[in-house]
């Protein structure tokens, strides 16, 4: 379902860095947090567990 979104564009990547691992984390927030550290500091952890797998 999210892959057939990301395809069609209406559900974008909100980073550059993508694992492919076969298992999917999605983090989903609103645009304007995109900036805020916490957000960004889950999704470094989850990319480096998605690595590790």
């Amino acid at each position: 379902m999210a892959r057939d979104r990301l395809r069609a564009e209406t559900l974008v990547t909100p980073f550059i860095d993508v694992a492919q691992n076969g298992l999917s984390y999605f983090v989903v927030y609103p645009s304007q947090r995109a900036a805020q550290s916490k957000i960004r500091a889950l999704a470094d952890v989850l990319f480096r567990l998605a690595q590790e797998d």
